[in-house]
């Protein structure tokens, strides 16, 4: 008896728990956003020195129930790789004169900490000496729910990086389509027809 009531129990939160998570990967509609986000340093909540490479806020792309982050990197030509949750970056745009790039990362979740990984690579004068620095640090990309705004419901800005666009089928086809729906409609009328006469005769 105790274990069927403890079954029943654990049915009763897994179902609640599963409707929550449902419903908080459903809350937003898609379009496009911002939100504000703050670069720690793996595994505490101090803030990495690496925050100061990325422009606030980011903009957060929802589409079908998937969400995406694009980042505006300062200092781009220090910051040679960035991961999120092992993913890659995609290029989205570069602005050399400004030494800045945006990229886009598929995104599992804003509720929670997102692990991430940084390559600063620098070779340049500084105070007139070479100054030559390589390394590669773990971070983690906070989200501030907070601060979401939602800035666009047209799909025509909910673009996301590497996605395939449909295009319109040509009218040609349409109509070689009916000409040859004809031609078997014409046909099936012929045949009968002769079946008809076959009989009357």
């Amino acid at each position: 008896m105790l274990a069927k009531k403890a079954i029943a129990l654990f049915c009763s939160i897994a179902i609640v728990f599963g409707l929550s998570m449902t419903v908080q990967a459903k809350q937003l509609d898609d379009g496009t956003y911002t939100i504000d986000y703050t670069v720690l340093k793996a595994g505490e909540t101090s803030v990495s020195i690496a925050n100061d490479y990325f422009h606030k806020p980011a903009k957060l792309i929802v589409k079908d129930n998937k969400q995406y982050v694009e980042l505006t990197i300062g200092k781009s030509n220090w910051t040679k790789k960035l991961t999120i949750a092992g993913e890659k970056e995609t290029a989205i745009s570069s602005n050399e004169k400004k030494d800045e790039r945006v990229v886009q990362f598929p995104l599992k979740s804003t509720s929670d900490k997102q692990p991430g990984t940084v390559d600063v690579y620098i070779n340049e004068k500084v105070d007139g000496e070479d100054f030559l620095y390589d390394n590669s640090y773990e971070i983690q990309f906070e989200f501030n729910e907070k601060k979401l705004e939602k800035t666009s419901s047209d799909p025509a800005e909910v673009k996301v990086a590497g996605e395939k666009i449909e295009q319109p089928k040509k009218e040609s086809t349409n109509i070689y389509y009916y000409i040859i729906s004809a031609l078997i409609l014409f046909v099936i009328v012929l045949t009968i027809r002769k079946q008809m006469k076959g009989r009357n005769s």
